[in-house]
Parts: structure tokens; C-alpha cells; sequence
């Protein structure tokens, strides 16, 4: 007789759990407790899906999006059993389960159910409701991450003209929006809108929340991404040491937006040679992420990333490997053994064996890495190419010129496709193999081949640009080695007109 009330309360605990960081004993007692009610009712019973909802949120809390995705399937599948296609509730699964896609980079996917949960709730709630505000915000991110900027600046603008009507034009909801909005026009370099957009919510958050308020933290950072983005690095630099500052006073509320203040701020240390206050600030981000979510989750991932950054700029192979490791097991234990991320980051270990002359160690990652891109990505995409070239790299380098030039072509030959004829990425494949040829003593085939990318480059960055500096580098070597002195002498004419 009581199982909802239970399941009711539990739900409320593990969210108290989840909130304090505790999320294993948050997992434990929902799992316990989804086993006994399981043993009473049937498997599609919408109690059943209440509590796999509730357990995928502390999945969720943990980065652990893979694990949610499965749970969040079988709350909808149990829902749209129970419910009419049209019911309210289903809109809130659809937008949990897509919330779990986006995380993945699963975007087409995640948009769909967002279309799908924008449009039960428009027949729910009508066209101005919290409901629709929602729906707009979850799928202009799917749009942003998609790099839909249009479509994506046209769904806030809709969620802040809803925004401003139902709850007033100083509310922080209206904040929230005015910062995404803020972020799209930045990515399509609209900095003056985008700053017009960011003063605007950094005043409702001041004047509404108070000034120490984790929402002014945040809305500072971002004015200062802004500001970083155009290159004034001052300006930026003063507001990510005022957010800073601000957040530090309560490290248990303002904790993530402290770790944010601390990673861009370094990163512009980083850029300024200024690497042991960087270290620092990176250092000290990673213990508040640690402290606050435990070694596996999502946040550690993007310090990981920036203190191998650091240590990167640095030369410092050593240190670079050991975060590396670190980041690949992050990884492993977050997103599974076959993720597209963790091949990113066995590519990057790679690289540093690379560095290091250890090609052995370099082939062995590679070939695992290309393995899992070919495995979980489509046909042709980009990542699998790049993972073809650099494993061709390591042939190169190892003197296994055959080997190197049959990859290099399959890599080329992938790019032509999926980018067209006419992109940097071509410039570069045409530029490697070309070198290929060269150490094989094939020049006929290596001149054709830097002439093609020298075409492209004029074609991509114009006649003049300093892009074209590499490819006639290279052609200037070749026509030494086939005893072509003139040649050589006009590109290096060439190249001295560029620096000019």
C-alpha cells in the first residue's frame, strides 16, 4: 500500500544525497529498493520507471551519461505505454533522455525527442508558458553544439520574448537567457550584442540576487569570454579575477564557477608564458572539482585537459604522459572503453610518445584509437581520418614509407569527401603525402601533388597569406633534391615576399 509513498521519499533522499556529492549511497539505496519493488510489480509499471528516472539522475550527476541513456529508454518506453501520446509527463522524459543524447554528441538524435517534447507541451501549455521556455533552451543548445547558430539565436530570442512576459524582465530566468543568447552571438562573432546581452544579465543578477550571488559569478565569467575573444586580454583579465575573488568567499556554492574563473584565467597565463601561475590556478581548480564531485566526473575531465595544455606548452613529456593517464582512465570509468573521446585522448598520448621518438608505443595507441573511431563513428568522419594520418606519421617516421603512403591516400581520399576539395585539411593531407613521395625518391609524383595543394592554398587563404609559407618550404626542398635550382630559388623568393 505504501510503495509510492517510499518511492516518493527515497526519490527526495537520493536528491538530498546527490546534492551533498554522496551519489553512491544515492545509487545504493535506489538500487536496493528498485530490486524489491520489482519483485511485486511488472516490469512496465510506472512506479518502476519513477525510480530508474531517479537513478538516472545520479548517472547524470556523475557524467555518467551512457549509463543514463539506457535507464531514461526504458522510463520512456514504460511511459508511452502507460500515457497518451500527447500527455504533458511524456515531454519531461523526452527532455531528460535528450539532455542524455546531447552529452554524448548524440545531437540529431537529442533533437528530435526536443521537437517532439516542444510540441506536446505547445498543445499542453499553450505558446507563453515555463513549459515552452524550457523546450526552446534545451533545443537551441542542441542547435548551438550542432553549430546551428541561426537557428539557435532565433529559439532564445522566442524563450526571452516568452521569458520577459511571464515572469518579468528582471527575473534571473531572464538572466539564463540573456547569457545563452549572449553566447551564440559570440559564436558568430556578434561581440558588441553579445556584451550588450551579458551587462544586461550581470545587472538583473546583481540587483535581484545580491552581488556576491553564484549567478553574478557566472555572468562575469562569461562578460570576460567575451572580452577574451577579442583579444582584450586585460579586460578579461580583470573580471575572471573578480569572479574569482567573489566566489572564492563560498567556495560550497560558487565551486564550479570558481573552477571556470580558474581554467580561463590560466589559459590566458598559459598564452603569456606564465606558467607556474598557471600551474597553480590549475592545480587548485582540480582539488575544488575533486573535492566536490570525486575523482570521476565530468568537470575533472576539462582540468585534466588544461593541465596537460599547461605541461604541453612546456615540454614537459613527463608530466604530460602522467595526466594523460589519468585522463584516459576519467574517461574509461565515465564515458566507456569505446568512446570517440577516449580515442581523442589515446591520439593525444600518441602524440606525446611521438615527441619522444617512442613510435612503437605511438602505433600501438593509434591503431586502438582508429579502432574505436571506426567502430562508433560514421563512415568518412573526420576523426577516423585524423587518426589514419597520424598513424601514417608514425610509419614516416619510422622510415615505412609504403605503409605511411597507402595510409595517407586512404586519409586523403576520406577529407575530398567529406569536405570537399577546397578545405585546410586537404592543404595538409596533399602537403604529408607529398613529403612521402619525396622520401621515396618519387618527385614527379611529390611536385604534383605540392603544386595541387599550393593551388588549394591560394584558393583557401588568398595569394598572399602566410599559410602558403609550408607547402613552398617544401616544394623549394624537392626541386634541390631533382636538381631544379631555379625553382627551389622561386619559391624561396616567393616566401621571402610573404614574410614581407
Amino acid at each position: 500500500k505504501n510503495g509510492p509513498n517510499v518511492t516518493t521519499s527515497l526519490n527526495r533522499l537520493s536528491r538530498l544525497y546527490i546534492n551533498d556529492g554522496k551519489f553512491q549511497e544515492a545509487q545504493d539505496i535506489l538500487t536496493d529498493f528498485l530490486a524489491l519493488r520489482q519483485k511485486t510489480l511488472p516490469g512496465d509499471d510506472p512506479e518502476i520507471a519513477v525510480i530508474l528516472n531517479s537513478l538516472s539522475d545520479v548517472y547524470r550527476a556523475q557524467g555518467k551519461y551512457q549509463d543514463a541513456e539506457a535507464l531514461l529508454k526504458r522510463v520512456l518506453e514504460i511511459n508511452e505505454k502507460a500515457l497518451p501520446a500527447d500527455h504533458k509527463n511524456l515531454a519531461t522524459y523526452l527532455n531528460n533522455l535528450a539532455a542524455a543524447y546531447s552529452h554524448q554528441g548524440k545531437f540529431q538524435d537529442a533533437e528530435k525527442l526536443l521537437k517532439r517534447a516542444l510540441a506536446i507541451d505547445e498543445k499542453a501549455f499553450g505558446t507563453d508558458s515555463r513549459e515552452i521556455i524550457t523546450d526552446l533552451n534545451n533545443l537551441a543548445i542542441v542547435y548551438t553544439a550542432q553549430r546551428k547558430y541561426a537557428e539557435a539565436e532565433s529559439l532564445y530570442k522566442r524563450a526571452l520574448d516568452i521569458s520577459e512576459k511571464v515572469l518579468g524582465p528582471e527575473n534571473p530566468e531572464v538572466a539564463k537567457i540573456l547569457d545563452s543568447l549572449a553566447s551564440v552571438y559570440s559564436y558568430q562573432n556578434k561581440f558588441p550584442e553579445a556584451e550588450k546581452m551579458l551587462r544586461r544579465s550581470l545587472d538583473i543578477n546583481a540587483k535581484v540576487l545580491g552581488p556576491e550571488n553564484p549567478a553574478v559569478v557566472v555572468s562575469l565569467n562569461n562578460l570576460a569570454l567575451v572580452y577574451e575573444m577579442q583579444g582584450k586580454l586585460k579586460e578579461a583579465e580583470g573580471l575572471y579575477k573578480n569572479a574569482m575573488d567573489i566566489g572564492q568567499r563560498d567556495l560550497s556554492k560558487n565551486g564550479p564557477n570558481v573552477t571556470t574563473s580558474l581554467n580561463r584565467l590560466s589559459r590566458l597565463y598559459i598564452n603569456d608564458g606564465k606558467f607556474q601561475e598557471a600551474e597553480g590556478m590549475l592545480q587548485w581548480a582540480l582539488a575544488i572539482d575533486e573535492k566536490a564531485f570525486g575523482k570521476y566526473h565530468i568537470a575533472m575531465i576539462r582540468d585534466l585537459k588544461n593541465i596537460i595544455a599547461l605541461y604541453e606548452a612546456q615540454n614537459k613529456y613527463s608530466n604530460v604522459e602522467l595526466y594523460y593517464m589519468r585522463l584516459l582512465d576519467t574517461e574509461q570509468k565515465l564515458l566507456g572503453m569505446e568512446d570517440p573521446e577516449v580515442a581523442e585522448t589515446l591520439s593525444g598520448l600518441a602524440g606525446v610518445y611521438m615527441s619522444q621518438n617512442k613510435y612503437l608505443e605511438a602505433e600501438e595507441i593509434l591503431k586502438r584509437a582508429l579502432a574505436i573511431n571506426a567502430a562508433t563513428l560514421p563512415p568518412g568522419h573526420r576523426n577516423i581520418a585524423t587518426c589514419i594520418n597520424n598513424l601514417a606519421a608514425v610509419y614516416s617516421n619510422e622510415g615505412r614509407y609504403p605503409e605511411a603512403e597507402q595510409l595517407m591516400k586512404q586519409a586523403l581520399e576520406m577529407d575530398e569527401k567529406g569536405l570537399g576539395a577546397n578545405s585546410p585539411e586537404i592543404i595538409t593531407d596533399m602537403n604529408n603525402l607529398a613529403t612521402v613521395y619525396s622520401y621515396q625518391s618519387k618527385y614527379d609524383e611529390a611536385e604534383k601533388l605540392y603544386k595541387r595543394a599550393l593551388e588549394v592554398s591560394e584558393r583557401v587563404f588568398g595569394a598572399e597569406s602566410s599559410n602558403l609559407e609550408s607547402v613552398l618550404s617544401n616544394m623549394s626542398a624537392l626541386y634541390e633534391k631533382m636538381g631544379k635550382p631555379e625553382e627551389a630559388k622561386k619559391c624561396e623568393e616567393r616566401i621571402s615576399k610573404l614574410k614581407q
